[in-house]
């Protein structure tokens, strides 16, 4: 070993920092502040998914996610923060953020209302088991904390479905799983009803070329009685008789 090995420093790679920029090409959206929860849930998503996809440091999140707000949000939020130091601003967590903004957006009647109307979908005849799906997924965004975990997801999901899907569906084990049974369930219905529409559909055809011969024998007998049953000018009809008189 050389004399100056002895004395190198080990090489210490720092991760460097997210910048907003990066958070900014992850395009999140900004937020004005709304009524409906929907919307404000789905911001609070969206936001979260940018911070995953830059992967910024936990500490970083609120300031990024503030510069987003717009509008009667952003005031909203500044009298919020009004008696609020530096060293406290960065210690408010992510978490806390979310929360602290669905409280102002979020009423328990909405909240309530979006729970309803999770726990309450009905697949309708006139829907596909990708049509359930995208409802219940949608929904399911924002009603985690009424199904937490994965068996009650799956069982709120077979509940929802027609009742002929149900017996495959629930022998899954994830929610994915369960989708996929779910379709499995209904292409093998649909085969079934279009195998029986086939069978019927050659029974009718086996029918009519012999049915097409029995009407066609009835009719050609019809015209045969027609033709071989007239009087008229035969010897011992009445004309025959009138004009052997005559004769």
């Amino acid at each position: 070993m050389y004399p100056y090995q002895m004395f190198q420093q080990p090489i210490i790679e720092t991760k460097k920092m997210c910048t907003y920029k990066q958070f900014l090409n992850c395009n999140p959206p900004t937020y004005s502040g709304s009524s409906n929860p929907t919307v404000t849930l789905n911001w609070l998503r969206e936001v979260d998914r940018a911070f995953e996809a830059c992967q910024c440091e936990p500490e970083l999140r609120v300031t990024f996610a503030c510069r987003l707000l717009k509008d009667k949000a952003m005031v909203w939020w500044d009298s919020v923060i009004t008696h609020v130091t530096k060293e406290q601003f960065g210690q408010i967590t992510w978490e806390q953020f979310y929360e602290k903004v669905c409280e102002q957006y979020c009423t328990p009647y909405e909240i309530g209302k979006l729970r309803r109307e999770f726990l309450e979908l009905k697949m309708t005849e006139k829907m596909s088991v990708d049509d359930a799906i995208e409802q219940y997924t949608n929904k399911l965004r924002f009603s985690h904390q009424w199904v937490p975990d994965e068996q009650s997801k799956i069982d709120h999901f077979v509940e929802m479905l027609l009742p002929e899907y149900r017996t495959m569906a629930r022998v899954a084990t994830t929610l994915s799983q369960d989708f996929v049974m779910a379709k499995m369930a209904e292409d093998d219905i649909k085969a079934a009803i279009n195998h029986r529409k086939e069978n019927s559909k050659g029974h009718r055809s086996d029918q009519c070329p012999s049915a097409r011969k029995s009407y066609s024998r009835l009719e050609s007998g019809a015209r045969s009685g027609s033709s071989g049953g007239s009087t008229r000018g035969s010897p011992g009809s009445v004309t025959g008789q009138k004009r052997r008189k005559s004769s």
